[in-house]
């Protein structure tokens, strides 16, 4: 007869699985800049203490490479030390009986190969390139190298203006930033070491919405210099931004009505408010940048004629394009991508795609689907009736499905998931942070899935969404409308009065 044996971890086991997940979030939180050689190393002493010791590559040679790499370190090694370690890397890679001795050997054997530089750097100049290459990991993860602990630090003491303006030195961009950056800033935060990252993103958002106006900066003394700028996107205004700030004189060339490029052409409203990003494009025009919108330059305006009026040029062009899907009949008359739909929306030209039958074609619907269909804002699907009154004639007229995919507002996602609950039928909604607040709000994307309390921006987007509680969800979504309105208006008002 089997006996039934309850097995109790022990203290220590207890406390090393408590050191486990140590590892695991310093692993994860591992910002740039970190000695590779060193890194190595660490990762080999893990992988050796590892190893059951039956094998002598494992056990023996794991030691040995540890050594040798601690010789490069400290100093002591020479040009000849690299070419032993990947001999002796290559025989446990080939000789060791388990994959412990094997990978750890590998990561060695591969480290070398990739990073040889910072090995030779060690042992002629006794130095660490890693170190010296990387700032904090947060702003060594910046693409605009934004000093973040500077600007966290006057946050915390309510100077939001100052960090508004420090944000500046390097990006002209804080409001835009603080409603879309991805924020892989926050990919390495140091204070994941403990828990999780440092809402960074969220900080710059508060910063930004209580700083009220923040004047620019003074220009330096004119330079006498002209510099034309041919795109009136992030990049040319950027560009034309802090020549501007030096004392040159700038002229903005733009092909279409508006400047903003795809911060207006290819983001919506509702992530990217226009009053917001038009504040911000004025702030920065109060410099005395000039501009020409709805020039086509090579036709409008020779490159040859720029040349000559100017000292110099800055060409930033942009990406417009859109992603092609390489199916069958995607030029054919009626298919528009999103950024053709966008770019139009940019230009007020609002699509009327009502009473209209419309299929929605992106990577991960293409594959997945069988039907897919598109409702609009207030739930409807041709004639005025909820969405899910077409859904439930498929699935009565003997269709089976597998799984229902829905993304849309939360009054539509709600009423199809009750639609579909009934029939058993798997139903995922995509809840990413803007659909369930509608703002970006810092704590907006909290909902209960089957009783216990989740972020979308962390644990989703994708729930089940017969376990979603909708009316939570709708409830929290009205929360902070009027207090977004309200921020809109003053901040847009203060832009308006300083321009003036």
């Amino acid at each position: 007869m089997s006996r039934l044996d309850i097995m109790t971890p022990s203290h220590a086991q207890t406390v090393i699985d408590g050191l486990y997940r140590d590892v695991e979030r310093r692993i994860a939180a591992s910002p740039p800049g970190l000695c590779p050689v060193d890194l190595a190393k660490s990762f080999l002493d893990l992988c050796h203490a590892q190893t059951c010791g039956k094998c002598v590559p494992c056990r023996i040679g794991l030691g040995q490479l540890s050594e040798l790499m601690e010789q490069v370190l400290e100093g002591e090694a020479t040009m000849e030390t690299i070419s032993i370690i990947e001999r002796v890397a290559r025989v446990i890679v080939n000789s060791a009986d388990c994959a412990i001795g094997r990978d750890a050997a590998r990561l060695v054997l591969d480290g070398v190969q990739g990073f040889r530089d910072d090995y030779e750097e060690h042992i002629l100049r006794h130095r660490c390139l890693g170190g010296m290459r990387e700032p904090v990991p947060c702003v060594a993860l910046c693409p605009a190298g934004v000093d973040i602990p500077g600007y966290l630090v006057l946050i915390k003491y309510g100077r939001y203006a100052d960090a508004v303006r420090l944000i500046r030195k390097d990006n002209p961009f804080p409001s835009a930033c603080a409603y879309i950056c991805e924020h892989p800033c926050e990919a390495r935060c140091r204070r994941n070491m403990i828990d999780d990252a440092v809402n960074i993103r969220g900080l710059k958002r508060y910063a930004v919405d209580n700083a009220g106006y923040v004047p620019q900066p003074d220009c330096a003394e004119p330079t006498g210099k002209k510099v034309a700028v041919i795109g009136g996107g992030p990049s040319g205004l950027s560009a034309a931004y802090y020549l501007a700030l030096m004392g040159h004189k700038v002229t903005v060339y733009e092909k279409c009505a508006k400047l903003g490029g795809m911060l207006r052409y290819g983001i919506p409203n509702y992530r990217l408010p226009r009053e917001v990003l038009d504040a911000e494009i004025a702030s920065m025009l109060a410099l005395g940048i000039d501009v020409h919108v709805n020039v086509n330059v090579g036709d409008d305006v020779t490159f040859d004629e720029l040349r000559q009026q100017n000292d110099a040029l800055y060409i930033a062009l942009g990406a417009h394009t859109d992603k092609k899907t390489g199916i069958e009949g995607e030029d054919a008359e009626g298919v528009i991508s999103a950024v053709e739909m966008l770019r139009e929306i940019g230009d007020d030209h609002m699509p009327d795609f009502r009473n209209k039958d419309i299929v929605i074609l992106e990577d991960e619907f293409k594959q997945a689907c069988d039907h897919l269909y598109l409702m609009t804002d207030d739930g409807s699907y041709g004639e005025k009736c909820f969405g899910n009154a077409k859904l439930e004639e498929l699935i009565k007229s003997g269709r089976e499905y597998d799984e229902v995919f829905i993304i849309g507002p939360l009054k539509m996602m709600k009423f199809t998931a009750l639609t579909t609950k009934p029939y058993g039928i798997k139903t995922i909604c995509s809840l990413c942070p803007i659909m369930i607040d509608a703002s970006g709000m810092c704590g907006g994307c909290r909902l209960t899935v089957g009783g216990e309390t989740k972020f979308a921006c962390v644990d989703g987007p994708d729930f089940d969404g017969h376990k979603v509680d909708w009316d939570e969800s709708l409830k929290r979504g009205k929360m902070y409308f009027d207090w977004e309105r309200h921020k809109y208006e003053e901040t847009c008002n203060l832009f308006s009065k300083e321009v003036q």
